[in-house]
């Protein structure tokens, strides 16, 4: 199989047959999207939705709506999760303890919404329980990013809605150590 990332390309990516907990080095989660696939950086785009292989959890549940857009460009930002104000990423496969330290870099994709006008959808990024960016506003910005964090456990991504409803698309997440 040959990866060519401009081509709508997806599969199923085989970690099922990983029987120990295995830390990700390097990993997106594409919320909503239809498979697997890697980057042009050769990084595994995993798809990730409620529940799931994963594990993934969104809060609140009642809130999240789903989407998936045919507008974007960028393949990242077709699907994604809207109303949530916490999303809670795995750093590992078959994770077992919330209790294993690793440093990572971080960077989470928004939508691109051509419509939005600035103050519309606006919030603050907590990750890991500290307040990282305030008054993100999704009519400037549609990615977020930070170095060097530390993850203790899981990812735990929180949202505080200013104005509108916060939505995200994917996780990229890069192990220092």
């Amino acid at each position: 199989m040959v990866n060519r990332p401009s081509a709508e390309t997806w599969s199923s990516f085989q970690y099922t047959k990983l029987r120990e907990e295995t830390f990700f080095d390097k990993v997106g989660f594409n919320f909503g999207a239809p498979g697997d696939r890697y980057d042009e950086n050769n990084m595994l785009w995993v798809k990730a939705f409620q529940g799931g292989d994963f594990r993934f959890k969104f809060e609140p549940k009642e809130e999240a709506r789903w989407f998936v857009t045919g507008l974007e460009e960028n393949w990242i930002t077709k699907s994604g999760v809207e109303g949530v104000t916490e999303v809670i990423v795995p750093t590992a496969i078959n994770q077992k303890s919330n209790h294993s330290k690793s440093k990572y870099s971080i960077k989470l994709h928004f939508p691109q919404k051509e419509d939005l006008q600035p103050g519309e959808r606006v919030f603050d990024i907590s990750i890991e329980g500290k307040l990282l960016a305030q008054d993100f506003d999704l009519a400037k910005d549609q990615i977020f990013s930070v170095d060097s964090l530390d993850v203790t456990g899981r990812l735990d991504i929180m949202f505080t809605p200013k104005a509108g409803k916060a939505a995200i698309c994917g996780v990229e997440m890069i192990r220092a150590n």
